[in-house]
């Protein structure tokens, strides 16, 4: 199981309770985007990681839509690729 944890600095994801993270975020850059500032770097990243499953996903979304409410990032094409992603 996958916890988020928001800190300081940073966004750590750890993994069945440890506490060493198995993936970080700068908090600075959850904003960061790709394809002209449409698309969230970090989903993008997060997307091949074959821990980070849905819930994940969506959970990290609401971390980066609370932290940086300004960003410029196209939720409905995330929500898109996620659950086409996780379609069975």
């Amino acid at each position: 199981m996958i916890t988020i944890e928001v800190n300081d600095d940073s966004v750590d994801f750890l993994k069945d309770g440890r506490s060493t993270p198995i993936y970080q975020i700068p908090k600075n850059d959850l904003g960061t985007t790709l394809n002209d500032g449409v698309f969230s770097l970090w989903i993008n990243q997060l997307l091949s990681k074959n821990w980070a499953d849905k819930e994940t996903l969506y959970e990290f979304v609401k971390i980066v839509q609370k932290e940086v409410p300004e960003n410029r990032i196209d939720w409905e094409e995330v929500f898109q690729i996620i659950e086409s992603k996780f379609k069975k």
